[in-house]
C-alpha cells in the first residue's frame, strides 16, 4: 500500500513537472513573439528598432529574456532622439507574473537635438515594472555609480545613486481629448545622492549636490510631445504640476519648497511656491574659498540675503518666503529678481 502511494505521488510530481515545463516554454515562445511584434509595430509607425537576438533562459526558477545590442531611434515627430544600450535582460518569476525586472548595467548612448550623451552605469541598473490587468501601474528605477560624458555643461558628470518611483493613474487618460476635466496623471518620487558637475571636477572644488529629492503629481495626462499645440491642449484641460515636496542639500546649505507649476496663455511658466533656504552663509564661504566668487561679491550678496532673512524668518542664515513666476518675472516675496527669457516650444 505504501509503495502504491509512493508511486502515485511520484506520478503526480512528474505530471506537475511536465505541465510546468509546457507552460514555461509556451511563455518563452510568447515573449519572443511579443518582442518581435512590438518591434514591427514601432517600425510601422516610423520608429527605428533593432537588436541582434532575443535569448530565453532561466528555467525553471525564472523566465529571463536577454536582448543583445538594442537600439531605438524616434521619428522627428516624436523628438528625433536615439538610444543604444548594452545587453539588456528582463526577468519574470512564474509565481509573480505582474512584476518584470530589467537589468542594463553598462554603457548607454543617447543623442537628442544632435547632442551625444554617454551614460555609463557601473554597479547597478535596476528597473522594475509592476502590472495590473496587463497595464503598468508602477515603475521603479534604481541606478548606482553613474558617469555621464556630454558637451552639455549643465548636466552632472557623476551620480553616486539615483532612484525614481512613478505611480501611474488607475484610469489611463489622454491630453488630446480637448477642453474639460482630465483624470490625474502620474506621481513621481525622485531622489539623487552625491551629484558632481563638470566645473567641480575641473576646479578640484568638489562642489556638487549632496542630496536632492522631489515628490510631485502631474494633474492631467502629460502631452505626448513637447510642442506648443500639445502643451496648449494640456493647459486647457487643467494641466498643472503639483510639487508636494522638493529639497536640495549642498555644502552645508539646504533649500526646499512646495507649490504649483503651470503654463500661462502664452505657454510660459507660471509658478506659485513656498520656499525656504538655510545655511546660505556657509555656501557663500565655500564659493569664495574655492574661487567661484570674490569676497566682495559674496559680502554684498550675504548682506542682502541677511536683510531678506530677518524680514521673512527673523533669523540670520534662514530665508522663508513665497516664490512666484508670472509674465516671465521671477519674484521672491515682493522683490522682483529677474525677467526670464521666453520659451519657444516649437523653436
Amino acid at each position: 500500500m505504501a509503495r502504491k502511494a509512493a508511486y502515485g505521488t511520484a506520478a503526480l510530481i512528474g505530471v506537475a513537472v511536465i505541465v510546468y515545463s509546457a507552460i514555461w516554454w509556451t511563455y518563452a515562445d510568447r515573449v519572443r513573439g511579443e518582442m518581435d511584434g512590438w518591434a514591427a509595430d514601432m517600425r510601422a509607425n516610423g520608429w527605428s528598432v533593432s537588436y541582434d537576438r532575443v535569448r530565453i533562459s532561466g528555467y525553471p526558477a525564472s523566465l529571463t529574456a536577454t536582448v543583445d545590442a538594442p537600439s531605438i531611434a524616434a521619428p522627428d515627430s516624436a523628438g528625433g532622439w536615439s538610444w543604444r544600450g548594452p545587453r539588456m535582460t528582463a526577468r519574470i518569476r512564474p509565481w509573480n507574473l505582474d512584476r518584470i525586472a530589467f537589468d542594463g548595467a553598462g554603457v548607454h548612448r543617447l543623442r537628442t537635438d544632435g547632442t551625444p550623451i554617454r551614460v555609463a552605469v557601473g554597479s547597478s541598473f535596476g528597473l522594475a515594472l509592476f502590472l495590473a490587468e496587463a497595464r503598468a501601474t508602477k515603475i521603479v528605477l534604481k541606478l548606482e555609480d553613474v558617469a555621464i560624458d556630454t558637451p552639455v555643461r549643465s548636466l552632472p558628470r557623476k551620480i553616486a545613486e539615483a532612484e525614481a518611483t512613478i505611480l501611474l493613474p488607475a484610469e489611463p487618460g489622454r491630453a488630446d481629448r480637448g477642453r474639460g476635466p482630465e483624470p490625474p496623471g502620474p506621481t513621481i518620487a525622485l531622489r539623487l545622492g552625491k551629484v558632481e558637475f563638470a566645473n567641480a571636477e575641473a576646479n578640484g572644488s568638489g562642489l556638487g549636490i549632496d542630496e536632492a529629492s522631489l515628490t510631485a503629481k502631474l494633474i492631467g495626462p502629460a502631452p505626448r510631445e513637447a510642442t506648443a499645440r500639445a502643451l496648449a491642449v494640456w493647459r486647457d484641460g487643467g494641466g498643472t504640476l503639483e510639487i508636494a515636496e522638493a529639497s536640495i542639500r549642498s555644502q552645508g546649505a539646504s533649500a526646499g519648497g512646495s507649490g504649483t507649476l503651470a503654463l500661462d496663455r502664452d505657454l510660459q511658466p507660471l509658478a506659485a511656491l513656498s520656499v525656504w533656504i538655510e545655511g546660505y552663509r556657509e555656501l557663500l564661504r565655500t564659493l569664495v574659498a574655492q574661487g567661484w566668487m570674490t569676497g566682495n561679491d559674496a559680502g554684498a550678496i550675504r548682506l542682502g540675503l541677511d536683510l531678506v532673512a530677518r524680514a521673512s524668518s527673523g533669523r540670520k542664515g534662514t530665508i522663508a518666503m513665497p516664490l512666484t513666476i508670472q509674465d516671465r518675472r521671477l519674484s521672491f516675496g515682493l522683490i522682483s529678481v529677474t525677467q526670464l527669457p521666453p520659451i519657444d516650444w516649437d523653436g
